[in-house]
């Protein structure tokens, strides 16, 4: 049986969080920055890049040196990473319980609720209409499951998207304007 994973925060300020996830089977590095400085991700999941490189508000540096684990494993972690990373940053800075906000582009429009937990964190999602091509909507519930364990978070998103690129960034948007109400 594999050792359960295992986070090591290097660094926990008001403005930053390092941390490395690990287990036997991978390795995750991750890098928050509460500025706006531009995201550089290369977790080698496309929909996991797309919609993390693309938040405003935030420098977010993640990298996967080591990967023997199922893709699934390694979506989750850097979930429960980001999550966890984003917990400290809510410690440190003293944030609000609730964020929610909510974006349309007058074709789509999306909703994320984040409420900050006592105990595990549980996510809610829905995606309504035909996401683009490529969006795998298995890896992005895995995701955001692992995202609101980490972060002991009752995380709700709501999404009525059409088959266009610009959709995840307006999931993007929403969940970074979710993310700075709570940090403040």
């Amino acid at each position: 049986m594999p050792a359960q994973p295992k986070t090591q925060f290097k660094k926990a300020t008001k403005e930053a969080v390092e941390l490395e996830r690990h287990s036997d089977g991978f390795l995750i590095k991750l890098y928050i920055d509460f500025s706006k400085k531009p995201a550089r991700l290369k977790c080698g999941f496309s929909i996991i890049d797309s919609i993390l490189s693309s938040i405003p508000y935030f420098k977010i540096d993640i990298k996967i040196p080591k990967q023997t684990a199922k893709d699934e494993e390694v979506v989750r972690n850097v979930g429960y990473a980001l999550g966890e990373a984003m917990r400290k940053l809510w410690d440190k800075r003293k944030g609000k319980v609730n964020g929610i906000s909510i974006h349309s582009d007058g074709r789509a429009m999306c909703m994320f609720a984040i409420k900050i937990r006592k105990e595990p964190g549980e996510a809610n999602l829905q995606i309504i209409g035909a996401p683009e091509r490529g969006f795998s909507t298995d890896r992005f519930f895995i995701f955001f499951e692992g995202f609101a364990e980490g972060m002991q978070a009752e995380v709700n998103m709501t999404a009525n998207l059409t088959k266009e690129k610009s959709q995840l960034g307006l999931i993007s948007k929403t969940l970074a304007d979710s993310l700075k109400q709570i940090l403040g």
